[in-house]
């Protein structure tokens, strides 16, 4: 339950209370309490139900006594005490739920997050082996800035992927370096040079 709920619940009982209506107020305070499945609370109710009907019983037969008499009197105030303790462990499994979800959200945050790293981590990857493959085999191609330009994104993803200290050797990072150069080779005799250089400016977002 939420907070504002159990206010509401608790100012319905008391109301009802306040008005003299203390079979109500027992029967609200009763399905108040099997909202929090409270062994100890569900005791105590059904003592005060069975308590009150005896007596209402004996008052309704005009054979209630003195003591009975005092302790009918004393129900409304064994009802406002019940429903205070009531309260108090519906705020606290209140709290403690809400606590379980944001607990519970913050994992799911944490894990997103986490997912969110990696993913970017293994695009700055892909990122700089493309880098490194273009200026290794096509870095003639451009001119001395653009060239600069490769490096200084090579330079930035090396940093970024904690690299700083790698050195370049484009052929370590080749898991089959003549297949990739007969790829080449076949995409420089079907593109001319001034092909190449509008490709690579587009790669290059320029």
């Amino acid at each position: 339950m939420k907070i504002s709920e159990i206010n509401k619940l608790f100012s319905d009982v008391k109301n009802t209370l306040m008005q003299g209506k203390t079979d109500s107020a027992l029967e609200k305070l009763g399905s108040f309490i099997s909202l929090l499945e409270d062994d100890d609370l569900e005791n105590q109710i059904v003592s005060l139900y069975s308590r009150y009907n005896r007596i209402r019983r004996e008052k309704i037969q005009g054979r209630i006594s003195e003591e009975s008499r005092t302790e009918f009197n004393a129900i409304d105030a064994n009802i406002m005490q019940l429903l205070r303790e009531t309260k108090q462990v519906a705020v606290e499994e209140a709290s403690f739920t809400v606590g379980e979800q944001l607990s519970e959200l913050a994992q799911e945050g944490e894990n997103a997050i986490e997912e969110l790293k990696q993913l970017t981590y293994i695009m700055a990857e892909s990122r700089l082996f493309e880098l490194r493959v273009f200026r290794s085999y096509l870095g003639s191609l451009f001119s001395e800035t653009d060239v600069e330009n490769f490096d200084r994104n090579i330079n930035s993803l090396k940093k970024v992927l904690g690299k700083e200290e790698e050195e370049e050797n484009i052929e370590s990072t080749l898991l089959n370096q003549s297949d990739l150069m007969e790829r080449m080779q076949q995409l420089r005799q079907n593109m001319s040079t001034n092909d190449m250089i509008h490709f690579m400016n587009k790669f290059l977002g320029k």
